[in-house]
């Protein structure tokens, strides 16, 4: 996984570009951009044998101290969750788009106040700092050497238009709406606005659809993208939970944001069910129809 994936998915996750660099500097200063590398020093395996053991639970990943990926998660209580995290997803701990994911999800549930600077302030150096002091909390902060990596991170994508992250003024909340975690459908949590939750489903809806009703649903429709299998981003994630708000089956595929088969078979059902043509692609007509 390159950089410019793990930017596009913060960005996906609310955060400005300050704030996408920021935190991608601080995940330099931390672990070179690796996202399978165990802390240099705590352990005689190397990084490709601590990952294999710790997907196969010969290690006591949790509680031995040893710092990893890429925000070198050390505290067992966040290893667990990582660890939790990554098998739910059924990918290895050290997978870079999980762990991104994860970062989000700590972010949107333990760490408000820092997601509520890195989705709002626009200061490099604000960004950076509070990644550092509050997410990452090393024992030596270096905080001038977070902020370069950081800068160089801005130079070469701040300015970027990332792919699939889609633009559409009357949906312009899209990709702030999405914290890019895999909500829980049965918690309250999920189905009734909360403000002090990480993820709401009330919030994550009113976000994305707004007041898009009636006629105005056929004109947004119209000029939503095209989608389908093997398309990535929010606008995919936002299918994938809405259609698992409607009860359709879209396999072990989740809401990450990734189309793979599951979510096709859900597709085609959610268009017989509307007497749309079960292409399993998400056309114009399908998307009316999710919005009404």
């Amino acid at each position: 996984m390159d950089d410019r994936e793990v930017y596009v998915i913060l960005l996906q996750g609310g955060l400005t570009p300050e704030g996408a660099c920021g935190m991608m500097g601080n995940m330099k200063a931390e672990s070179s951009m690796k996202a399978n590398i165990a802390q240099r020093g705590m352990t005689t395996l190397t990084d490709e044998q601590y990952t294999i053991a710790a997907d196969m639970g010969t290690i006591d990943f949790v509680n031995d101290q040893v710092g990893y990926g890429y925000c070198q998660w050390t505290f067992p209580p966040r290893k667990a969750a990582l660890l939790a995290y990554a098998q739910s997803c059924g990918v290895s701990v050290g997978d870079g788009k999980m762990q991104t994911h994860f970062c989000l999800k700590e972010l949107t549930e333990d760490y408000l106040g820092v997601y509520k600077v890195l989705t709002t302030s626009h200061n490099l150096k604000e960004c950076s700092d509070i990644v550092c002091t509050d997410f990452e909390r090393p024992a030596y902060p270096n905080l001038d050497a977070r902020y370069q990596f950081a800068l160089e991170f801005y130079d070469k994508y701040g300015k970027l238009n990332p792919p699939n992250v889609p633009i559409i003024p009357e949906l312009n909340n899209l990709n702030s709406g999405f914290a890019a975690v895999e909500p829980d459908i049965s918690s309250p949590s999920f189905q009734t606005p909360d403000a002090n939750s990480g993820f709401s489903f009330g919030n994550f809806m009113s976000g994305l659809w707004g007041n898009i009703t009636g006629n105005n649903a056929a004109t947004v429709s119209a000029k939503m993208p095209v989608l389908k299998l093997g398309d990535q981003g929010a606008g995919v994630a936002a299918i994938q939970v809405a259609l698992k708000y409607h009860k359709v089956n879209i396999g072990d595929t989740g809401t990450l944001g990734i189309w793979e088969n599951g979510t096709t078979m859900g597709l085609k059902t959610f268009q017989q069910q509307h007497g749309i043509n079960p292409s399993g692609q998400m056309d114009a007509a399908t998307w009316e129809a999710l919005f009404k």
